[in-house]
């Protein structure tokens, strides 16, 4: 979840993510109800790296989860021709990409 929030919010910022370079998650407590919402911040667009951060929390507003991804990213539009991810495909496929996404607990 703190992945694809970290990656969505990238790609509804207009950078043309590629793939996740690197991850770091720290869990702070189970998640014991849903829904959980994420929460992502974009705090770095580079030319080649980009960075996001990414807040999981339980519906009564208590942090669950909280990360930092970086992605590969290139300067351009966001297509598929050039290997990244189209937006609007991942959006009709995966649901919203908005810095903010939702999930039930299993």
């Amino acid at each position: 979840m703190v992945d694809l929030t970290g990656l969505y919010t990238l790609l509804a910022g207009g950078v043309a993510a590629r793939a996740t370079a690197d991850l770091h998650v720290d869990y702070h407590r189970p998640a014991t109800s849903g829904p959980l919402s994420a929460h992502g911040q974009i705090v770095k667009i580079g030319r080649q790296i980009s960075v996001a951060e990414t807040r999981v929390l339980e519906p009564d507003g208590k942090l669950v989860a909280s990360g930092r991804g970086a992605y590969f990213s290139s300067t351009g539009s966001i297509d598929q021709r050039g290997g990244t991810i189209d937006l609007e495909q991942a959006l009709a496929t995966q649901g919203p990409a908005t810095s903010a996404a939702q999930s039930t607990t299993a």
